[in-house]
């Protein structure tokens, strides 16, 4: 499992029904009552492994990427709604720690600073190319508030929105 996992966490219906794994399950349930833990780790461990080799496996790498892709993809399609990690997740299918982990560990960055770099790049280009009040790009973007919108610009280029537009 650290190089090969599975295309999709779980079994198609009927994908399963297979006579060891059966066999196995009615085993497991039959000695449930009278057996030791670790006699039930045992068949526990023999059903994953049975399982397992009934999924469609890849690379894991190719995991990454397709989680990542599709991370990506969303936040692309979205970033100027309000977006929250939770909303993320569940829109993508993944836990919301796994996204944070995926964003620090293969893009370097946090999940609000890769949200906010492309609302920041839209901003200095509604700015400089329009007239638009300087509120509502911040609403337009996703920020919920000029105060907000303010604090993330500041940080991003040491002046404020008004100031870098009559730059």
């Amino acid at each position: 499992l650290t190089e090969k996992l599975p295309v999709r966490p779980y079994l198609k219906k009927g994908q399963w029904e297979n006579a060891q794994i059966e066999q196995l399950l009615q085993l497991a349930l039959a000695d449930s009552k009278s057996s030791s833990e670790e006699v039930m780790q045992g068949y526990f461990q023999v059903l994953a492994g049975k399982i397992l080799q009934q999924l469609p496996m890849k690379n894991a790498d190719s995991v990454v990427d397709d989680a990542l892709r599709s991370i990506l993809l969303y936040i692309g399609a979205h970033y100027t709604e309000s977006l929250s990690r939770k909303e993320i997740a569940k829109a993508v299918g993944y836990n919301e720690s796994y996204i944070s982990h995926l964003f620090a560990d293969t893009l370097k960055i946090t999940l609000p600073e890769y949200i906010h770099s492309l609302r920041m790049r839209d901003a200095t280009k509604l700015l400089t190319q329009t007239d638009i009040p300087v509120t509502r790009i911040a609403l337009d973007l996703g920020f919920g508030s000029l105060r907000n919108f303010n604090r993330v610009f500041l940080k991003w280029y040491g002046m404020t929105p008004t100031q870098y537009r009559r730059k």
